[in-house]
């Protein structure tokens, strides 16, 4: 007698439906938009405050040249006498050197006479370290520093005309350089929050 045939179990049905995945997010033109426009914005931003600070940082040292022209170009004119007669009255040229002492914002001041290149006097706060009698290319020009600026001057004679010294400015830029740094953290806060704010309306926030 023969044995019944095996019966094999149905096999499951095979789903021709592909994995599931997850759904792909799409970023909508007009939030594209907005970033771009955020971008833009914040470069833009950024360019503005580099050139507003130069702006106030060139207004604030021309100012300081302009003063310390006027005082350098007085100061040469009212030693001129004392320095032509230095050897009968060296007290008149001390009393003026002392009136730059009421400028808080003189470092340094030297007079030279020429051609002996023999330094008369000077006021020292600190600020005459290093510095020499001016050469000729230096009379009547403004030299700028990162803290200070100084001017040279040629002192004429008041009855021949003719040179008889040379003197040297030194003003500081101490109070420049804390309105500049006052007034860029002021520019910043202000680029920012114009930044922050045309950006948070472009979003929707």
């Amino acid at each position: 007698m023969k044995a019944p045939p095996s019966v094999r179990p149905p096999l499951p049905p095979v789903s021709l439906a592909s994995p599931s995945q997850p759904p792909m997010r799409i970023v909508s033109l007009g939030t594209k938009l907005a970033l771009a426009t955020v971008f833009v914005l914040g470069v833009a931003s950024t360019l503005l405050f580099f050139e507003l600070t130069r702006r106030e940082w060139r207004a604030l040292v021309d100012a300081k040249t302009q003063a310390a022209s006027m005082v350098a170009d007085l100061f040469a004119a009212t030693v001129a006498a004392p320095v032509d007669f230095v050897d009968t009255d060296p007290d008149s040229l001390k009393g003026e050197i002392a009136h730059l002492e009421t400028n808080p914002d003189v470092s340094c001041a030297a007079v030279w006479s020429v051609p002996a290149g023999q330094k008369l006097g000077g006021l020292d706060r600190g600020g005459c370290d290093g510095l020499a009698m001016p050469a000729d290319d230096r009379l009547g020009r403004v030299t700028e520093r990162a803290d200070r600026v100084e001017v040279a001057r040629a002192v004429l004679s008041p009855s021949k005309g003719k040179p008889i010294g040379r003197t040297l400015i030194v003003l500081s830029l101490a109070r420049e350089n804390a309105a500049y740094t006052t007034s860029r953290t002021r520019i910043f806060g202000l680029s920012f929050a114009l930044a922050a704010c045309t950006a948070l309306l472009l979003i929707g926030v």
